[in-house]
């Protein structure tokens, strides 16, 4: 969340995939199977806590296939749907910092656009970029500018106004994802460079790319589900959350068995 120590993500430690979320020294489930009809539900993806973690927006992958984002409080009550659309699917998004709106990614007839939608449920959206690419958008802190991948005049990691009128294209840049930083001056990334993964910034007015670190195959962004990787900057701007696969296997012996 923007200004709380809180996260949420999914989990299925208990089986069925459920909504967590952590904060405070505490660790609860917010939203499982249990609030739709049985049987509805395959997945939960990419979800978002508000500024204040007090809401909730998830995208909820249907049974028969259909995709949608959902708002719901976390102190409790049924999800409603963002929107009111039937005829798309709907990935996952970003609130805006003041927390009265939230950007997602808007599909239909084979082509994915950002999309802007009141935070206040069942509301008619309103797309902002057309022809973009499958990526989890983020709202800049000052709310000035919404970072995305796009798809038209080129691609890229770009940055949009929320009205849609002002773009601001960094052309082609290898990373898995980016995110801002708390004041908007620069944009981190996770790439492969050389067959290692590297955390790196870039200058938003200057495009003076850094390296900053190394990291751990172990540790490259990954996620089962698309659009399903985020990185999410701490409300101090000191660190990034995001998923990450790690798997090991090793040699048993079994012995002592006759």
């Amino acid at each position: 969340a923007l200004n709380q120590e809180k996260f949420a993500y999914v989990s299925g430690r208990n089986g069925p995939m459920e909504i967590w979320m952590r904060g405070d020294g505490y660790d609860r489930p917010l939203v499982g199977p249990a609030a739709f009809p049985t049987g509805t539900t395959n997945w939960f993806v990419a979800p978002a806590l508000s500024p204040g973690a007090d809401r909730l927006v998830f995208m909820r992958v249907e049974a028969i296939g259909n995709a949608f984002n959902w708002i719901s409080s976390v102190s409790g009550g049924p999800p409603v749907r963002l929107t009111n659309e039937s005829n798309v699917s709907e990935d996952g998004g970003c609130w805006s910092p003041d927390g009265k709106y939230f950007a997602y990614i808007r599909n239909q007839n084979g082509k994915a656009g950002l999309a802007v939608a009141k935070a206040t449920g069942e509301v008619a959206p309103m797309v902002v970029r057309a022809d973009v690419g499958r990526r989890l958008p983020q709202w800049s802190a000052d709310g000035q500018w919404i970072k995305f991948l796009d798809r038209d005049g080129g691609g890229g990691w770009t940055l949009i106004s929320p009205d849609g009128k002002t773009v601001r294209a960094f052309g082609s840049i290898d990373a898995v994802e980016t995110t801002l930083s708390k004041d908007g001056r620069l944009l981190y990334g996770i790439r492969r460079e050389k067959g290692q993964a590297q955390l790196f910034s870039l200058d938003v007015e200057t495009r003076q790319m850094k390296t900053i670190g190394n990291l751990d195959d172990d540790f490259y962004p990954s996620s089962s589900l698309n659009p399903g990787i985020r990185l999410s900057l701490s409300p101090d701007g000191k660190s990034i959350l995001y998923p990450a696969a790690r798997g090991s296997s090793s040699l048993w012996m079994l012995e002592g068995f006759q």
